[in-house]
């Protein structure tokens, strides 16, 4: 069972915006008795005192707190790196020997993390079941597996997954690298709203409509009224029409895109 709390903050890269979030996670779950007999393995060969557990993050900078693992009743404290990258490439390592094999084994583990853009979770576990809660408005749920429900406001969102392990394709026990686990991996992305620039940028796809179309409707005019305009116009006219585009960008840096459309467009008209 995985919660979350997402705290997303915005930054600016020049001109513009990047999400970034700071994720406090609280991950419980229990192991059943080990079945040793899934590895043809006898059970005297097995080095229970040698045991670890690696807890896979990829980007080890993230982490903001000293991580510690609860097993049963005993606290055990993070290592850096991992003992063997056959599941996952970089993590964190808690070694944790077992004393009774044959008994279930509780555990905890709380993370605060620091990331961007979009957070994910792996489910390896044989049910994984994940609560997310963040005030953010525009989330966009990413990866292999959307949530069971979700509750998304002005200010907020709320959301659930529950993942069995007969929805993925890799087993729950397996020797050695044979099973790509992140490839199952799902979460959240912090969606960013199109912004006055990439209104902009859109805005500029259609000048060549825009202009074609000016310069058709000057041509009717010519036909239909009989006025001879000179060339000369004409490129005063799509002069006109490109500086809208300069006056669109600038005004829109101080007053919202709406407003800026509109006094552009109105000053190109008197201007034409």
């Amino acid at each position: 069972v995985i919660h979350s709390t997402l705290a997303p903050e915005i930054r600016y890269r020049g001109i513009y915006e990047v999400g970034l979030y700071n994720a406090r996670t609280v991950f419980d779950g229990e192991f059943p008795a080990l079945a040793t007999g899934k590895f043809n393995i006898p059970a005297e060969n097995i080095a229970w005192q040698d045991a670890f557990i690696t807890f896979g993050v990829s980007d080890l900078k993230g982490i903001r707190d000293t991580v510690n693992f609860r097993m049963n009743q005993t606290m055990f404290s993070s290592e850096p790196g991992v003992l063997t990258n056959d599941v996952v490439e970089s993590g964190i390592t808690f070694k944790t020997p077992i004393e009774n094999a044959g008994a279930k084994q509780t555990f905890s583990l709380k993370l605060n993390i620091n990331g961007s853009s979009e957070i994910r979770f792996t489910p390896v576990g044989e049910v994984t079941q994940v609560t997310m809660d963040s005030p953010w408005s525009s989330p966009s749920f990413v990866g292999n597996f959307l949530p069971e429900s979700r509750e998304i406001g002005a200010n907020e969102f709320h959301a659930q997954w529950k993942v069995l392990n007969l929805n993925r394709n890799f087993p729950q026990v397996w020797v050695g690298n044979k099973c790509k686990v992140a490839e199952s991996s799902f979460g959240v992305r912090l969606f960013l709203p199109v912004d006055d620039y990439q209104k902009t940028s859109r805005t500029v796809k259609y000048a060549i409509l825009f202009i074609a179309l000016t310069f058709v409707a000057f041509f009717l005019s010519e036909v239909i009224a009989k006025v001879i305009l000179h060339p000369i116009q004409y490129a005063l006219i799509g002069l006109a029409l490109v500086v809208f585009y300069v006056l669109l960008l600038s005004i829109s840096e101080h007053v919202t895109f709406n407003v800026a459309y509109a006094i552009a467009s109105a000053g190109i008209i008197a201007l034409v």
